[in-house]
């Protein structure tokens, strides 16, 4: 009989362990487990959201989740004697990616003139928060812009942006979506977005 319920294998060290809800990001494989000292002649059913995993019998199982929902992981040992045990399971809740969407109202200004950049999540997330680490580099001259920063949530960044330099100038904007766990930590980054505002000097405009 299946002594404990669904385990989740952490690969840190070679006993390190965490019991069931599982939290995941779409496209990890993460390797679960029940019985570390399995009944001999024993065998093993796994099962998401009902369906039969095909090809497994054993206590171990990986799996890659690739879609974004909340899944049950089920499993049923069944004895050297034809006896079927009840089934343990756990949730899996599947967050997609992150991902980040930048729009801007103009990629070239005069100076003193105003742009908005607009921030937002395309995906819904199941768990956890959406942040976004904003890195700025301004060039030479270029002022009002705003500094490197970690924010959350959508949002509309308005930059009234100056340019003392006397030539044409740019400010990048480099956009790192992020998703954080509810003890404050980073458990994955998306790909980065890029926007770069072009600024003409006033003897230009």
């Amino acid at each position: 009989m299946i002594a404990s319920g669904i385990m989740l294998f952490i690969f840190l060290s070679s006993s390190a362990q965490m019991t069931m809800p599982d939290y995941v990001i779409s496209g990890q494989t993460r390797h679960y487990y029940v019985n570390p000292s399995p009944v001999s002649g024993s065998t093993y059913t796994w099962f998401i959201d009902g369906d039969e995993v095909q090809g497994n019998s054993t206590t171990e199982i990986e799996f890659i989740w690739d879609s974004s929902k909340v899944y049950i992981i089920e499993v049923q040992e069944l004895s050297a004697e034809g006896c079927r045990g009840s089934k343990k399971s756990g949730l899996v809740y599947v967050n997609p990616p992150p991902d980040i969407r930048i729009s801007v109202s103009d990629t070239m200004v005069c100076d003193g003139e105003s742009v908005t950049i607009s921030v937002a999540n395309p995906s819904r997330l199941i768990w956890g928060k959406w942040l976004y680490d904003l890195v700025v580099e301004p060039g030479p001259g270029v002022m009002g812009n705003m500094l490197n920063g970690t924010y959350e949530g959508p949002a509309d960044l308005t930059e009234t942006l100056s340019n003392n330099g006397g030539e044409l100038q740019s400010v990048v904007y480099r956009f790192i979506p992020v998703i954080e766990n509810s003890e404050g930590e980073r458990v994955d980054e998306g790909e980065e977005e890029e926007v770069t505002v072009w600024v003409r000097s006033g003897s230009v405009c």
